[in-house]
Order: structure tokens, then sequence, then C-alpha cells
């Protein structure tokens, strides 16, 4: 048994392939000074183009009410299916856990808003800060990463660099 990291491999599993990054160089002399300018040349490094998110349950239409629970730390929503008379309760432990809702479920927890005591507010705040930026962004779980909030930062960058380009 190998422990790297905190975590016990086996030796017939794999170990991560851990490489360093060694950059290049591209050395530019000047012709009338003579000096040497140096410029490194970094690789872009290989990451997650797509954070995957915790798949949701869709909540529109048995949806009662939701609140931030203190002795639990996240918001429940509580829903209740009035054919089957079964109630279910959705844990959210993480606000960006909101993200990953439907275009439904979003416009609902929009317009009830989350209940919660006077000393979680702060907590309970959060919920409700980012529902509200996934409403006025149009940024739900149907929409995959093509939410209004991602073309405006395009279009802003496009700016940006237009203007770098003419100065």
């Amino acid at each position: 048994m190998i422990n790297i990291c905190g975590t016990t491999l086996s030796y017939n599993q794999r170990i991560p392939d851990w490489k360093p990054q060694f950059p290049e160089q591209d050395i530019k002399i000047d012709p009338v000074t003579g000096e040497k300018d140096i410029t490194l040349i970094i690789k872009p490094p290989r990451c997650l183009k797509n954070i995957p998110l915790r798949a949701m349950e869709q909540v529109y239409e048995d949806f009662q009410g939701w609140m931030y629970n203190q002795s639990t730390v996240e918001a429940m929503i509580s829903s209740f299916d009035k054919k089957t008379g079964e109630s279910r309760r959705i844990s959210v432990l993480d606000p960006m856990w909101l993200v990953n809702f439907s275009k439904k479920d979003i416009d609902c927890l929009f317009y009830n808003k989350i209940a919660y005591e006077k000393p979680d507010k702060v907590q309970a705040q959060q919920y409700q800060k980012l529902l509200n930026l996934c409403y006025a962004k149009d940024i739900n779980s149907g929409r995959y990463w093509k939410s209004n909030a991602v073309k405006d930062s395009r279009r802003l960058l496009i700016k940006l660099q237009s203007l770098e380009d003419i100065n």
C-alpha cells in the first residue's frame, strides 16, 4: 500500500501521473543594444472545461416552500404530491447547486422567497442572492453554459480586445 496525499493506493492501482511543466524560452537579441529579451512560453494547464454539477430533482409542480435549516446548515425544499400523498424533501447543501435547477424551478423559488430565522439571515441570503442572479441572467440547467451572462462577458471581452488592438 502507498499513501499519496492522504489517499491509500494499492500497487495494482494507477498512481496519478503528475509531471512538472518546464517552460520553453524564446530568446530575442536586440541588434542595437545587444541585450537579451527572454520570454517564457508556458502551455495552458489541462483542466476541466465544464464543471460537473449534481443532478437536482424537479420540484415545480409539487412545491410547498423552502427554508434554511440551521441544524443541518442547508436549504430544505419541501414538496407534496397530491396524487400519491407523499411528501419529499430536497436538501441543498451548497448555493451553487441551485444553478442546476430547471427554468420553472428557478422561477418558482424566485417568487417564493426562502424562509429563515433572524440569526440565519446571512447564510439564507446567500441562497436567495444566487437564485436572484440565476433568474436575472437566465442561468439554469436547460441552458448549458449558454446564459446571457456568458454572452455579455464574451461581448465585453471582444470589445476590450478590439480597443487594445486600436491602441
